[in-house]
C-alpha cells in the first residue's frame, strides 16, 4: 500500500499532523486513514535540509519493518553481479545493526532472504553452497522474529565464513 500527500498547508495544519504522528510513534503503532501498522522499538530516521536562497526544503524520512500483513514490496536487483553486491550490502547492514545492539528492518531481512532466491538461476554450478546460503538466510530471519540474541551471533558468524568459503572455492 503507498500513501501520498503533497499539497499547500498551513503551518498550524502540518504541526498538527505531524503532532499526532509523533504520538503515535512513541506508542508504537501508526494509523493513516485505512492502513495500521505496528512499529519496532527502533526505527531508521532521516533528517535533510536544503536551504537555496528564499527556497527551503524538509525532508524527514523514517523506515521501519513494520508487522503489517501483506506481499514484501522490495524489488530489488536482478543481475547475477548486481544481487550479489545487495546480498552482500543487505548482509553487512543487517550485522552493524546487530552489533550496535540493534535489529535491524523487518523488510531488510525479507529482503536478503528474498535476494537468495532470486540467485537460484546462477547457483546451478554451486547449488549446495547455495542451499546452505539460503537456508542460513531464512535461519537469520527466523532468528531475529525469535529474539534469540545468540543464535543470531552464530547465524552471522556462520554466514560471514560460509561468504568467504563460497567466494574461495568459486570465485573465478
Amino acid at each position: 500500500m503507498k500513501i501520498k500527500e503533497k499539497g499547500l498547508k498551513t503551518r498550524a495544519e502540518v504541526s498538527e499532523f505531524l503532532e499526532d504522528l509523533a504520538v503515535q510513534i512513541k506508542e508504537g503503532r501508526i494509523s493513516l486513514r485505512d492502513w495500521e501498522g505496528e512499529l519496532p522499538e527502533k526505527i531508521e530516521f532521516k533528517l535533510k535540509l536544503e536551504a537555496e536562497g528564499k527556497e527551503t526544503e524538509l525532508t524527514i524520512e523514517i523506515k521501519a519493518g513494520t508487522r503489517a500483513p501483506g506481499p514484501s514490496p522490495y524489488q530489488g536487483p536482478s543481475s547475477s553481479k548486481a544481487l550479489k553486491k545487495e546480498i552482500s550490502r543487505l548482509f553487512n547492514q543487517i550485522k552493524k545493526t546487530f552489533r550496535q545492539g540493534g535489529a535491524p528492518l523487518d523488510q531488510d531481512l525479507r529482503a536478503f532472504v528474498e535476494l537468495h532466491e532470486r540467485w537460484r538461476p546462477w547457483a546451478q554450478e554451486f547449488s549446495a553452497s547455495w542451499e546452505e546460503a539460503l537456508g542460513l538466510a531464512q535461519r537469520l530471519e527466523e532468528a531475529f522474529k525469535n529474539g534469540s540474541q545468540e543464535e543470531i551471533a552464530a547465524l552471522i558468524s556462520r554466514i560471514d565464513l560460509a561468504k568467504k568459503l563460497c567466494h574461495k572455492t568459486y570465485k573465478k
